[in-house]
């Protein structure tokens, strides 16, 4: 059986990453006994943002943070339009 749909140029997206990755978090922080304690939690993070150099390892920011932070870059970036929606 062949597939009717042709893909002439493969098109990966993440932007829904970081919907899927923030429910995780919050039903981690809703199921699992003191699971709001994760928030409290240190992470080392080695790049920034898309284009940044990595940064040294061992660096620790507070999880909260880097939460807050990558949901506030995602809500700038989705009031843009997206290149090729919707083609195939």
């Amino acid at each position: 059986m062949r597939c009717s749909i042709v893909f002439l140029s493969a098109r990966y997206n993440c932007r829904d990453a970081v919907w899927w990755w923030l429910q995780c978090i919050q039903d981690y922080c809703t199921t699992v006994k003191d699971g709001y304690s994760i928030l409290k939690d240190k992470v080392s993070r080695l790049y920034i943002t898309d284009d940044s150099l990595p940064e040294q390892a061992g660096i620790w920011v507070s999880f909260l943070r880097s939460i807050l932070e990558y949901a506030r870059r995602h809500a700038a970036v989705s009031e843009t339009k997206q290149s090729r929606v919707g083609a195939y």
